[in-house]
């Protein structure tokens, strides 16, 4: 059972990022902010929606860590980009 919620999970984070960046190419906007912010964004909706409301299996555990990475990652783009239009605007 936990190995195929495992692989539902991987493929919906992979679908989602699929379509992200389709998504971003059809809208000439393929740049590494929208990338990351859309990344980050369907790694926390999929570990949500796929989220066991009973129990909580090891792998599921170590999703934690994904989503500290991912989030530190956002946080990073997101400064560089800030201190680019704090430039531009000194």
């Amino acid at each position: 059972m936990s190995i195929t919620n495992r692989i539902r999970y991987v493929r919906l984070i992979t679908l989602w990022l699929l379509v992200s960046i389709l998504l971003l190419v059809v809208l000439d906007r393929f740049e590494l902010e929208p990338l990351v912010a859309l990344s980050v964004i369907g790694v926390l909706l999929m570990t949500e929606v796929t989220a066991p409301t009973h129990i909580n299996p090891q792998w599921r555990q170590r999703l934690s860590m994904v989503r500290l990475l991912s989030i530190l990652v956002f946080v990073v783009v997101a400064s560089r980009r800030l201190v680019e239009i704090v430039v531009e605007l000194i």
